[in-house]
């Protein structure tokens, strides 16, 4: 059910038809066996219900559930390769962008080596004009003097002057913590764009794969 979208507590529990609050110790034990997470958004607490959402951990487990099982009479009969064709080749590059983000946002701390950051998470809310946003990456430094705030791109088909407008502006309208002083503005894409203002810093997959390997 997470697998196939429901990732709110009260989504979760419409789908099985059962109070929410008869969920809390089955989705502890997937929790505690790593099967799923609570995600927030960064600075909210874990104990904060109203904006958690579960994740399936594992993009393999999570690939299987999606696709495999909620298409299994389907692939049983021989339909595998329609079912690849006309649903998964669509969804799979969203579905790899959403595990890329995650690799970013681990990755944070062997990134940047010259302090110690937090891994980091994503953000949605209000920001300071009263406005919905989203932001992929948020992380804050040990010391709460520096800040990260960075966007993700998997796909190519993107106009890099408008990307880091974008970013501007959700810095701009996001709301920093007291002690903060700096501001990092990070941009994660499949490969190095031939013009970036000097005040970003680009990460490609290469290098985010190698700061796992330095480890």
């Amino acid at each position: 059910i997470i697998a196939a979208g429901a990732n709110r507590l009260s989504e979760i529990a419409s789908r099985i038809g059962k109070p929410a609050t008869h969920l809390n110790r089955p989705l502890q034990k997937l929790i505690d066996l790593n099967y799923i997470k609570r995600e927030v958004p960064h600075g909210s607490s874990m104990k904060n219900a109203k904006k958690t959402l579960y994740k399936v951990t594992d993009p393999f487990i999570n690939f299987y559930y999606k696709y495999v099982i909620a298409n299994k009479s389907a692939i049983e009969i021989g339909q595998g390769n329609r079912i690849f064709k006309d649903i998964i080749k669509n969804h799979l590059p969203s579905h790899t962008g959403y595990y890329w983000e995650e690799l970013c946002r681990q990755a944070l701390p062997l990134l940047f080596k010259d302090k110690l950051f937090n891994t980091g998470q994503r953000w949605w809310g209000t920001n300071k004009n009263k406005e919905q946003s989203e932001i992929d990456i948020v992380s804050l430094s040990n010391d709460n003097s520096e800040l990260i705030i960075g966007e993700v791109k998997w796909s190519s088909n993107y106009n890099i002057h408008s990307l880091m407008n974008d970013l501007e502006n959700k810095i701009n309208n996001f709301e920093l913590p007291n002690k903060v002083k700096k501001v990092q503005k990070v941009l994660f894409l499949k490969e190095k764009p031939e013009y970036i203002n000097e005040d970003f810093i680009v990460f490609t997959p290469k290098e985010v794969i190698n700061s796992y390997k330095e480890t």
